[in-house]
């Protein structure tokens, strides 16, 4: 992700307030690529402000309105400001918030055995994985974190390393677990593909929800989606005393097994709808958008959206913006990869970024 540009002191605690607002919003609604995106701004900030020895100027965040604002200022300020911070994040502990109170709690403990990491300092996330794609990070550990015995145990059984101390990502298969030590539950979350183009998409993903309620009620079962690009995130909760070792093992199993029969179905899928007040085509794979031919004042222009660090705030505009209401809009309609294509050859204007601008 490329560098967030940030022109002062000011300019810099102007975007951490702001990002940490855009961080509570998107946790509230479940938007895990917002939220991620504007951790990466608070973290630049952090740094700027690390650089430039101006910490301090965070500080009046500390008795911000919004808790997260306040959750993320103190965790900044731990350093410079111990005592004070310490006393928000002790209010926050005690408060009724829900994971920020966990969260609080979790920088307390940390901060207090020396195991906190800051930005600036070399060995912020030396063990951590890329960002992942739409998972509910909702509580901002360091990567680096001692993982939890429940953690190391399900490492073990789902054969992927802890992420941190509640965490576990496998980021090539898309299946996400999640442990909550304070409700005492594992959350597994599964985003699963079906080809429109081949497949029945209710029918194909009814069935794998099926396969999947066989363990009721002993595991919780939800199903978001499916959406008419084939896209579902199925989100499993399971009682850390309902999860022995033997339903684990079967609920991996079946997890695998239904993730290994979308692998000879998966391809770029595409539509057209109406973007910006005109017909755009859009490619998206596996719940990004990959290409589009979007139509400007001056006729249509290419996009291609494969070098992130190039195209990285017109992409999540795309991602997170209006285009998220693409489905729900009279104009979708799906269309075909050679479709997609024949537009995308008869264009012959490429988008222009700032940066190829300037060079």
């Amino acid at each position: 992700m490329k560098k967030v540009k940030i022109s002062s002191v000011e300019d810099a605690v102007r975007q951490f307030e702001e990002s940490a607002v855009a961080q509570s919003n998107a946790q509230n609604v479940g938007d895990s690529r917002t939220y991620n995106k504007h951790y990466h701004v608070k973290t630049e900030c952090i740094v700027y402000l690390h650089e430039h020895q101006q910490l301090k100027a965070l500080q009046k965040l500390l008795s911000h309105s919004n808790v997260h604002v306040r959750n993320s200022a103190t965790y900044a300020l731990l350093p410079v400001c111990p005592k004070e911070s310490e006393n928000v994040l002790e209010e926050i502990d005690r408060g009724n918030y829900e994971l920020e109170s966990f969260d609080a709690g979790m920088t307390l403990r940390m901060w207090r055995a020396g195991e906190l990491v800051f930005p600036y300092q070399p060995e912020y996330g030396k063990k951590k994985t890329k960002a992942a794609k739409p998972v509910d990070t909702k509580v901002e550990i360091v990567s680096n974190t001692k993982p939890s015995p429940l953690v190391l145990r399900l490492s073990r059984i789902f054969g992927h390393e802890p992420h941190n101390a509640n965490e576990i990502r496998n980021e090539e298969d898309d299946i996400y677990i999640m442990c909550d030590p304070v409700k005492k539950e594992i959350t597994i979350r599964m985003n699963t593909f079906v080809n429109p183009y081949v497949e029945d998409v209710e029918q194909v993903f009814a069935a794998r929800v099926e396969r999947l309620k066989v363990y009721e009620p002993t595991v919780s079962i939800e199903q978001r989606g499916p959406s008419m690009l084939g896209f579902m995130q199925v989100v499993m909760t399971i009682s850390e005393p309902s999860a022995t070792d033997n339903l684990l093992k079967r609920l991996k199993d079946t997890i695998y097994q239904i993730h290994a029969t979308e692998q000879s179905h998966k391809q770029p899928v595409c539509y057209k709808a109406a973007y910006e007040g005109n017909i755009c085509y859009f490619e998206n794979l596996w719940w990004y958008t990959t290409r589009a031919v979007i139509k400007k004042r001056g006729g249509y222009e290419r996009y291609d959206f494969s070098d992130e660090q190039k195209f990285d705030e017109e992409m999540w505009e795309m991602e997170v913006g209006a285009i998220d209401d693409h489905e729900q809009s009279d104009s979708f309609e799906l269309i075909t990869p050679a479709a997609f294509q024949e537009m995308w050859d008869q264009t012959t204007r490429k988008h222009l970024t700032l940066k190829s601008v300037n060079h």
